[in-house]
Order: C-alpha cells, then structure tokens, then sequence
C-alpha cells in the first residue's frame, strides 16, 4: 500500500516536470526576424523600441533590461525626456532589488539563476547615469534661460549620483592605489610567485571593477560646460590618475587617454588660475610635446568640439554545458565539457574552440598538486585528461554522499550544468577619424572599453558560478534519487533519471546582459571658431580597412560652448540589410 502511495507521489513528480518542460517550450522566445540591435544598426528607432518589448517583457525579471535598454534606445532617438524617464526607473529597480538580493538568491536556488530578477551588474548601474547625464546636456543644448540651468543642474545631480555609487564600489573593492599597494609588499610578491606553482593565473584584484576613469571624466565635461573650472579640473585629476594608476593598463586602452585627462587637468589649471608654476611643472611631467604645443591652441572661453563615439555593441553572454559524472572509485566528481559547437547539425568550430579555451583556462586541473595526482593514477593520460577535467575529491564526505542519495543518483550517465561565458571580445571596428570643414583634423582615442569591463567581470565570478551550479544541479540530483528510492526497484529508477533530466533541462545559466550598450567609447576634442561647421566621422573596419560606419552633419557652435557631438557607430552588412527589408 505503502508503494502505492509513493508511485503515485512519483507519478505526479514526473508528471509535473513534464509539464514544466512544455511550460517552457511554450515559453516565448526571440522573435523571428530582425533583433532590436538589427534595428538599432539602421537607426530604426521605434522598430527597435517594439523589437525591444518581445524580446524583454516590460514587467517581469528583464524588468532592468527592457527600462535600461529601451532607456538608451530612446536616447539615440533625440527623446530625452522619455529617456530620462525609463532610467530613472531603472536605477530605482536596481536599488530596490540591491536590497533583496538575498531572496532573490533562494528563489533561484532550486530553479534557474535566469529566473531570478536580474539587478544589473555593477558597471552597467553606472552608465544609468552616464546617459543621464547625456540627455541632461543635449536638452541644456536646445534649451534657454531657467531652463538651461536646470539641465545643467540635472546632469550635475547626475553626475554626483554616478560618484557615490562608484565611491561605494571603490571602498568594497579598494583603490588602485591600495592594490599597488598591496602588490609591493614582500608577502604580495611571494603569494604572487607562488601563483604560478599553483596553476593559478588569474589575479582578482587586476580584474576588479573598482572605478570609472571615463566617467569621471565626462565629469568634468559637465562642471567645465558650466564654467566651474576649478571643480572641472579636480575630475579630470581624478580620472587622469584613474587611467595612470591601471584603469588604461586593465582594459587596454592605450596610453593616449591618459595623456588626454592629463591635458584637460592642465587646461584647467591655465583657466582657473592660481596655479602659478605648477602647472607647467605638470604639463613637463604629463605631457608630450606636441601636447604642449595644442595647449595654446585652446583659449579661455572660446568653441570647443567634443566627439564621443560609441562604436560596436558589447558582446553577448553565452552557455556553456558542461557534463558532470562520478567516479565511485577514486570517490571523485568530475567535470568536463558536454557536447560542444553543434550548430544546425553541423560543428561550430569557433563555438567549441572558445568553450575549450574558455574551460581550460578557468576550470581544468592545472594545479601542481592536481596534476601530480593526475599523473600517480593514469600515468602521462591522466594529466592530458586533466587538460580538460576538473576533480573533486568527496573522498572525506563519502559516507555523507552515501546517505542523501547523491551516490546512487549520480550513478549511469551522471548530469549536466550549465555556466555563462564569453567567446570573443574583440572589436568588429577600428579607429576612428575625425573631418572638420574638409580637413583631417585628427583621430579620437580609446577612453572606455564596456566589452574588456563585461569580459573581466564574468572572469571573476566564473568560479562561484561553477560552484553554485554544481550546488543546484546536485541539490535536483539528490531529492529525485531519494524520490526514486522510496518507490524501489526498476520502477523507481526510471523516475529517478527522469527527474534528474526533466528538471536539469529547463534550468539555464544567467547570460543576461544590457546587450545595447557600446562595445567601445572613443573621443577627443578640437578648438573651434564660433559658426557653422561640416563635421565627418569615418569609423574604418578592425583592421583599418574600409569603412565600418560614417556619418557627417553640419553644426553651429557658440562662443565659449563645448559643442557635445555623440555618435553611434554601428556596422550595416548585408545580412542585416537583408533583415531590415523584410
């Protein structure tokens, strides 16, 4: 009777996976045609606002998303107002769930970590702000009188919110200064030279997210438009020492945008004066001579041109499947890759040579001690095998794993889990140069790489997402073991492997990410005479070979105005030509 009862508990078990499997096959998925960056690439604004709404639901947990990406869209349109609006909510969203991320976390916990409310990443709260910040000076642009002061006042308002959250990053994660700190020290350098012994090769705190030097200096594009020059030259300061200290160093930038902040403190210094010899001493110290020479160039109160270009979209987050399998006599789990690059029944190469290259870098045995074991119980095949497996010894807790289940559970076949990653970051585009009236005037610089921040930000967090989804998929593993063994016998297997496959094939690792936002922010500025001007943008391919996006426009520029030109460089192939026309 007893039995009974437990096969109907069983049956039900398997009957409700079943139908969570439909569920989600019935779920929507991306909608057919053109994607809202499609759209975005033919500068199709309400297409890709509507695009937008099926891909993310207005309400739900993409919530951050469709308000952030639907936010930028609405920006590159020129509706500053509604721009504003729908960023607004989404700081406020991403504050509140800040606050609940520990229920959020439970939520997921048996589930999908994509099921849980996404709050953003660090990074991406602050460039809520940052194209704030911009509507509030394209609408001060268009704007008079009162009304000019208040969106002024609106970017500065901006601008000091964007300061305390990356203040409150800093002080979680420590300055630069305090790292390099860290770094000199003797026990710093051995930890470093032991690193390498054991197989580690990522330092986190080169890869933190700890500050903005970008957007510290557009900081101080805002103070300075507002003739604040001494409050200017303390943000360009602050990002000039952001970009030397490791920010350029950390996500490949360049040397020119440091020079380029190093400047802009100095031109400062000349315009607020009561600097006497300090700043030459500075400009000898920071500057090149050509550098030097362009400071004469730029006089107190009169046009500038500040070209912001952002290039490219940041890469999307990807999933990767890996298989996970016991070895009862070595009392070892082990991981390896699943089945990789199958695409349209054919091998995606690039697919699975960045998922191999992805897991041996963050994931394989390469530790001294792993290896050394490897070799004692396979010979030279164990440390090949090693190559691309993970081990965990349960050797200590084996009797623990006997009793829950998970040994009998993760007998046959084993299960899969799955984990984010990132294939390549690389940018689709070049450099970028810059027409005024006709004349080659210059090339813009490299000031912030969104792709290199994503990239590093996942790195980071690639081991607790292997941890957490080895805890959920082992959690499944256990419950439906101990569910199949109450019911006995073949029977009960048989409901054992299905719950464990049933519910593993609706949970999905977390690749969501704000997928509108640029892959590259690129700039520089020229003095100008007051008048009207032709200004061409010619952002060349990957290898300067060819034109990857051009746009030219006429614009009137006042005396003593920063003329802010923003510009969105996205390529337009023919594939994507093709969609747009249908």
């Amino acid at each position: 009777m007893k039995k009974g009862i437990y096969g109907w508990k069983i049956t039900k078990l398997i009957g409700a996976i079943c139908i969570a499997i439909f569920l989600v096959g019935c779920m929507p998925t991306k909608p057919d045609g053109p994607s809202s960056k499609d759209e975005l690439r033919f500068a199709n604004h309400d297409k890709a606002l509507a695009v937008l709404g099926k891909e993310l639901k207005e309400n739900g947990k993409d919530r951050f998303l469709y308000l952030a990406g639907s936010g930028l869209i609405k920006n590159l349109h020129g509706d500053y107002q509604g721009s504003n609006h729908n960023l607004e909510e989404a700081a406020r969203l991403a504050e509140e769930l800040q606050t609940k991320s520990a229920s959020n976390m439970l939520k997921v916990a048996l589930s999908s970590p994509s099921s849980g409310d996404y709050a953003g990443m660090a990074y991406e709260r602050a460039y809520i702000h940052y194209y704030k910040v911009l509507n509030y000076i394209m609408l001060a642009a268009t704007s008079q009188g009162n009304a000019r002061e208040e969106n002024l006042e609106g970017a500065r308002i901006e601008a000091r919110r964007v300061d305390i959250l990356l203040t409150e990053i800093k002080n979680i994660h420590g300055s630069y200064e305090e790292v390099e700190d860290k770094k000199g020290s003797t026990f710093k350098k051995l930890l470093e030279l032991l690193r390498g012994l054991k197989g580690r090769t990522l330092d986190p705190d080169s890869l933190v997210y700890r500050e903005d030097a970008y957007i510290r200096y557009m900081e101080g594009v805002i103070y300075e438009s507002n003739g604040e020059y001494d409050d200017a030259r303390i943000a360009y300061q602050k990002s000039a020492k952001l970009y030397e200290q490791g920010y350029a160093k950390q996500y490949l930038l360049g040397r020119n945008i440091t020079e380029q902040a190093w400047f802009d403190t100095i031109r400062m210094m000349q315009w607020a004066g009561g600097y006497g010899d300090d700043w030459p001493r500075l400009a000898n110290e920071k500057l090149s001579k050509k550098a030097k020479e362009r400071l004469s160039l730029f006089k107190k109160g009169a046009a500038q041109l500040l070209v912001v270009n952002h290039a490219g979209f940041v890469p999307e987050r990807k999933e990767m499947v890996l298989h996970l399998r016991l070895e009862g006599n070595n009392k070892e789990l082990v991981v390896s890759p699943g089945i990789v690059g199958v695409k349209e029944n054919r091998v995606d190469h690039l697919a699975r040579n960045e998922q191999l290259a992805w897991f041996q870098a963050l994931y394989a045995d390469r530790e001294l001690l792993s290896v050394m074991s490897n070799f004692y119980k396979s010979d030279y095949y164990g440390v090949i095998s090693g190559l691309v497996e993970q081990r965990i010894s349960i050797a200590p807790a084996w009797e623990l794993a006997e009793s829950i289940g998970l040994v009998g559970g993760m007998d046959m076949m084993g299960t899969t889990v799955k984990v984010p990653y990132y294939g390549s970051t690389a940018p689709d585009f070049g450099r970028t140069t810059v027409w005024i009236d006709d004349q080659k005037r210059g090339e813009l610089v490299n000031a912030e790489s969104l792709a290199n921040i994503a990239l590093q930000e996942q790195l980071l967090s690639a081991g607790s997402d292997l941890q957490l989804a080895l805890a959920r998929e082992l959690t499944k593993v256990v419950i439906c073991a101990n569910m199949g063994k109450q019911l006995g016998g073949f029977q009960g297997k048989l409901a054992e492997k299905a719950c464990i496959f049933g519910w593993g094939s609706f949970a999905t690792a977390d690749t969501r990410n704000w997928l509108t936002l640029p892959h590259t922010v690129q700039l520089q500025r020229f003095p100008l005479e007051a008048g009207a001007h032709n200004i061409r943008l010619v952002t060349h391919n990957a290898e300067n070979q060819g034109v990857y996006d051009q746009n030219e426009q006429q614009i009137e520029v006042k005396k003593g105005e920063i003329y802010l030109l923003r510009n969105r460089a996205l390529s337009r192939p023919v594939i994507h030509q093709q969609l747009a026309e249908k």
